[in-house]
C-alpha cells in the first residue's frame, strides 16, 4: 500500500493542476492589489486584481462570502456575467494575413489515430485560415461552432473545447466572435 502512495500524490498534483484557478490563503490575499468590484451580492464578490494597482493584467478573484474562501483565476479567464466566466481554452493563432478572418475563424480540422492498441496515438491537425471555395455567405455572429456541410453552415455545439474534441469530426469550422474555444466555470460551483 505505501509503495503506491508517490504515485497516488502524483495523480493527485496532476488532477489539481486541472483547474484554471486556485484557492488562495489571506497571506496571498492581501499580496494582491484590488483594482475594481466587478460583481457582489450575497454569496460572493469577484474582483479585479493584480500584483498592484497600476498592473496592466489583473486577474479575476472569486471571493465566496458564505465560506470565507477565496479563488485566483489564471489571465486565460473573463467574467461573462455575474454567475460565469469563461475559461479560454483553445486560441487559433492566425498568420500576418488575417483575409479571412470576419468576426471569426474558419479553419480546418483533421481528426486522426495513427498507430496500433496499444501504441495509438489520436490528434488533430489545424489549417486556420482555410475555409471553403464555395462559401460566399454571412458569417454567423450566434456563439457556438459552426460545421460546414452541404454548402451550409450548421450549428454544431456549444463554443466549447471539450465538446469540440468529443465530436471529432474531420471538416471545415467558423467559430464566431473572437473565434476562441472556451469552457464555462459557475461561480455557484466553487464551493
Amino acid at each position: 500500500m505505501i509503495k503506491y502512495l508517490p504515485y497516488c500524490v502524483l495523480l493527485l498534483l496532476f488532477c489539481a493542476c486541472d483547474q484554471p484557478y486556485r484557492k488562495i490563503n489571506d497571506r496571498e490575499m492581501e499580496e494582491l492589489a484590488v483594482q475594481d468590484t466587478l460583481v457582489s451580492n450575497a454569496k460572493w464578490m469577484v474582483l479585479q486584481a493584480g500584483e498592484s494597482p497600476q498592473d496592466k493584467f489583473p486577474q479575476l478573484l472569486v471571493k465566496t462570502l458564505q465560506s470565507d474562501k477565496c479563488y485566483l483565476f489564471n489571465y486565460d479567464c473573463e467574467l461573462e456575467n455575474s454567475l460565469t466566466i469563461r475559461h479560454y481554452t483553445l486560441e487559433l493563432i492566425l498568420g500576418p494575413e488575417e483575409k479571412r478572418r470576419k468576426n471569426g475563424i474558419w479553419m480546418y480540422a483533421e481528426f486522426y489515430t495513427e498507430g496500433t492498441f496499444p501504441f495509438q496515438n489520436k490528434g488533430t491537425r489545424f489549417a486556420v485560415d482555410s475555409m471553403p471555395k464555395s462559401w460566399n455567405k454571412k458569417n454567423p455572429t450566434r456563439e457556438g461552432m459552426y460545421y460546414f456541410e452541404g454548402n451550409e453552415l450548421k450549428l454544431f455545439s456549444e463554443q466549447s473545447d471539450k465538446k469540440f474534441n468529443e465530436a471529432r469530426k474531420s471538416g471545415f469550422y467558423f467559430i464566431p466572435n473572437n473565434g476562441k474555444l472556451f469552457d464555462r466555470i459557475y461561480l455557484n460551483g466553487l464551493d
